[in-house]
């Protein structure tokens, strides 16, 4: 496995509780200690080609201490591209918002994606998004700094409206500025899986394109880039699991990896996710019977299966 990059979850907990979230996020307010970092970055031949490193989470400024740690820490190893997300709750005033996105720029940050959308608008008031955007603009990073607001594909029940909604929050919190907007569809993993309706009877049965796209269209064969979580967790996709830093070295789960290691990757990768639906009923395992798509197939057969593989973790991964 050649990583292009790294994506960190120093937390799932958040302020928000999204309706459309990949993760639980008041299951565990645990913060990544920066020995996870010390961890990955020990040895050179494996993150040497990386291009970026990417934090989100959860909230990870929720612990803006630790947030600022962590980051300081990666920057001590990695001088390229350095990104992170956030929904901007913290930018309570023109003044704080300035100074946490000035202190993130002294650190290293060159990217940060704000969320607004319909689905954060609940728990962020707009105007301290637009603060945070102003921040952002003011400071002078353009890289990889964009407005991200999910959407639903056409076909999802209320898309039209819920969209709607979405692209007039994104206007707004643009305002004048020169942020780019950064749609992306709601993904049927997680909460986002109750989101995509309606489902089929038929159970689709194409490949896995969901995740060879979070994976640099290289699919589960090939990762371009993994998760890595506060409990040590070393992801292929939110919620399979391919190894834990803090039992195996980085190196030895990088350069070890294989679909045959696992036998939830290796049908994935055979079969697609509809074979580990086939799996679920072969063990007489329980699930709904009804899916949008391939990615709602995936995860709804690995909720139903994470208590019989270790693989299958975290529960954060798994909301109910």
């Amino acid at each position: 496995m050649k990583l292009s990059g790294i994506t960190f979850l120093p937390t799932y907990n958040c302020n928000a509780c999204c309706s459309h979230c990949f993760f639980d996020t008041k299951a565990c307010k645990q913060y990544m200690e920066p020995d996870i970092v010390h961890k990955v970055f020990e040895n050179y031949k494996i993150t040497k080609f990386m291009t970026w490193v990417h934090v989100s989470g959860g909230e990870i400024l929720l612990n803006q201490r630790a947030c600022f740690d962590l980051i300081e820490t990666i920057q001590l190893y990695f001088k390229k591209n350095i990104g992170i997300s956030t929904n901007a709750f913290w930018a309570t005033n023109s003044s704080v918002a300035y100074d946490v996105v000035q202190t993130l720029v002294s650190l290293g940050v060159n990217g940060i994606a704000v969320s607004a959308d319909y689905f954060h608008s609940p728990y962020v008031p707009l105007s301290h998004i637009k603060r945070a955007v102003q921040a952002i603009v003011d400071s002078g990073i353009t890289t990889h700094c964009y407005i991200m607001g999910a959407q639903c594909k056409s076909d999802v029940l209320n898309s039209n409206d819920i969209n709607s909604v979405s692209q007039q929050i994104a206007a707004y919190v643009k305002g004048n500025t020169n942020m780019p907007l950064a749609p992306t569809n709601i993904r049927s993993i997680g909460y986002g899986s109750k989101i995509n309706l309606p489902k089929k009877q038929i159970v689709p049965n194409g490949k896995c394109t969901d995740l060879s796209e979070c994976l640099g269209k290289r699919g589960p064969l090939n990762p371009k880039m993994v998760w890595i979580d506060c409990y040590g967790n070393v992801m292929i996709c939110y919620g399979i699991i391919i190894g834990n830093i803090y039992k195996t070295s980085f190196a030895e789960i990088i350069a070890n990896y294989s679909p045959k290691q696992s036998i939830i990757i290796d049908i994935l990768t055979e079969k697609g996710p509809i074979g580990l639906y086939e799996l679920a009923q072969q063990m007489n395992v329980v699930v709904v019977k009804e899916f949008y798509d391939e990615c709602d197939v995936c995860y709804s057969s690995r909720k139903a299966l994470q208590p019989f593989f270790s693989e299958l973790g975290p529960a954060e991964c798994y909301p109910y």
